[in-house]
């Protein structure tokens, strides 16, 4: 039996995570995300899926550019 993901709004999941609903918008645009519209304009966005890419992404201290 498949678990179906946790779905958050797009202003729900820039409130839960602190990133702007623009950079929310931009990750689901490029595919980073995924997501699904619903109705006109309203987009949900795979929050399970945005917070694994979020852990990924995470730059640990003394790594990254130097």
């Amino acid at each position: 039996m498949t678990i179906p993901p946790k779905m958050a709004t797009v202003d729900e999941a820039a409130k839960a995570t602190g990133l702007s609903k623009y950079a929310i918008r931009v990750l689901l645009r490029e595919g980073r995300v995924h997501g699904v519209r619903v109705g006109k304009g309203k987009i949900l966005c795979n929050f399970d899926d945005l917070c694994r890419y979020l852990d990924e992404s995470f730059v640990k201290e003394g790594e990254g550019n130097d």
